[in-house]
């Protein structure tokens, strides 16, 4: 279940740095080249400075085994609070 103070990039964060405990191919490196992105673009989402795209949601989400609605719902709740000054 997500928080409401949960970010994309923070969930990301946990969930990715959690399977490389099982399996160093989840390193930010080696996680950005599955992702075909670079690492300072994997950082930069990660820290939520970055929105990714539908294609690395997607491909984020599979490669994670997590739900990709639960996944487009953060990412979706994070382009609009970044697109709506305050």
């Amino acid at each position: 279940m997500i928080s409401e103070m949960e970010t994309f990039g923070t969930r990301l964060r946990c969930l990715r740095i959690e399977k490389e405990k099982q399996d160093p191919s989840f390193s930010l490196s080696g996680f950005a080249a599955m992702l075909n992105i670079s690492r300072s673009s994997l950082r930069k989402i990660e820290e939520d400075g970055l929105i990714p795209c539908a294609d690395i949601i997607r491909k984020t989400a599979a490669a994670l085994d997590i739900s990709l609605e639960e996944f487009s719902a953060l990412a979706e709740k994070d382009s609009f609070a970044v697109a709506v000054p305050v």
